[in-house]
């Protein structure tokens, strides 16, 4: 997060200087050069963001980083604060030309407590871009600008991606529920054991959506009736054990031909004509993913809108792959939020604050995006339609699932899978 936090505090300095409040308040060249500076900075921080998870050191050096730059927005507030003070006591026109040389007692001990600061966050700031030197970090002059989609288009329906190579798990399933299940007295528990990420609410949802099958499951689903079970899912077989009152089923991996379709429909859509080139680094990228189908997911909405060979081969030579220690999922999610404008990444963190597997409201959270100041407007669009583009993208890049519609099909609430909180 450390580029999404210097974005901010670069444009509240900038905007100091363009407003000539910094001229004002005494500090124009400090502010100026400030700016430059966390601006040669910033050029690197998305090849360190990236380089953490590998190096601990680089970890470190965000850390103070991002330390040093909030002690700056800080100052920045103080300072933004006192011109608002004296714009309105009247004194912002009389005074801008002569604040420097005035010598008021209350602008002289401003200036003189905020130079003291201005001058400690300097050095601290100059050690840190000094330090920056010994990572070899590439600079990244070109903005990122993959994946924004165009936020004029603000439909609310969006489909949800098809379910591959799942039709047997949960036939499986339906049978044990009616043929197996149906005999016990008491109510059952039916575990459904598999690594996060490799759909195990998924079954559960179309053995409950088994069209051809409800009528059947319906009356042995009923509360309290003979026969009735219920669906736990969890990673852990030590849970299973201790909830289940028959044996678990353990979810498999994909097989190579589900999770290419499952990539695919993500990553090329259904009607866009495949790249030859795109379709062979795209079919070595999918082994990374150890048939996990959220995985498969991610990684084809991250490559979405991306089309040249040599992004895709980004991809491929991540050096994140290097931390499957972890799972086959997290290394692809943490592509993906590297990937994301900073704008998106700041929407994206802000939805820490609602706990795990709660039902947001998406209409919610675009007010809160909106009143603290995350969505702005501009000349083409509203807060509340740009607020649903940045929904709707983070939505098709999967860091919001399980939606639901209301009778004109218009999203209303949204979970985010419990991998990402």
């Amino acid at each position: 997060m450390a580029e999404a936090v210097l974005e901010v505090v670069l444009h509240n300095l900038n905007s100091l200087i363009q407003k000539k409040l910094a001229l004002f308040l005494g500090f124009d060249q400090d502010f100026k050069s400030l700016s430059s500076l966390l601006t040669t900075i910033k050029a690197t921080l998305e090849d360190a963001e990236e380089k953490q998870f590998t190096d601990k050191a680089i970890k470190d050096w965000l850390l103070k980083l991002k330390d040093a730059v909030h002690v700056l927005d800080d100052i920045l507030d103080e300072c933004a604060t006192q011109s608002l003070e004296m714009e309105y006591k009247g004194l912002s026109h009389k005074v801008q030309s002569s604040f420097v040389s005035s010598f008021h007692p209350k602008h002289v001990a401003f200036r003189y407590k905020i130079a003291k600061k201005m001058k400690s966050i300097r050095e601290r700031l100059n050690e840190i871009a000094e330090e920056r030197s010994k990572f070899h970090l590439i600079e990244m002059v070109k903005e990122k600008r993959d994946g924004v989609i165009d936020w004029r288009q603000t439909t609310s329906i969006i489909s949800q991606p098809q379910v591959f190579g799942r039709d047997g798990d949960r036939d499986k399933m339906v049978d044990i529920l009616v043929n197996g299940a149906s005999g016990f007295e008491d109510l059952s528990v039916y575990p459904i054991v598999g690594l996060g990420g490799l759909g195990k609410t998924t079954l559960a949802q179309l053995i409950f959506n088994h069209e051809s099958k409800w009528h059947k499951l319906k009356s042995l689903l009923a509360c309290g009736g003979k026969g009735a079970s219920v669906l736990v899912t969890t990673r852990l077989e030590k849970v299973a054990e201790i909830m289940g009152t028959i044996p678990p089923f353990e979810v498999s991996k994909l097989s190579d031909v589900d999770c290419w379709e499952l990539f695919k429909q993500r990553a090329f859509g259904p009607n866009e004509v495949e790249q030859d080139e795109l379709v062979v680094i795209g079919k070595e990228i999918l082994k990374k993913c150890g048939g996990v189908p959220l995985a498969a997911i991610a990684l084809g909405s991250l490559l979405r809108f991306k089309r040249e060979v040599n992004e895709w081969h980004y991809v491929k030579e991540s050096k994140l792959w290097s931390l499957q220690d972890e799972d086959y999922v997290m290394p692809t999610l943490r592509l993906s939020y590297l990937n994301l404008p900073v704008k998106l990444r700041q929407c994206f963190a802000f939805c820490a604050l609602f706990i795990k597997d709660e039902r947001i409201s998406k209409k919610f959270l675009i007010e809160l995006w909106m009143a603290n100041g995350l969505v702005s407007s501009n000349e083409m669009l509203d807060e509340e339609d740009i607020g649903n583009g940045v929904w709707n993208e983070l939505y098709l890049r999967s860091f919001f699932q399980d939606i639901e519609t209301d009778i004109f099909g218009k999203i209303t609430s949204f979970k985010m899978h419990d991998l990402l909180i």
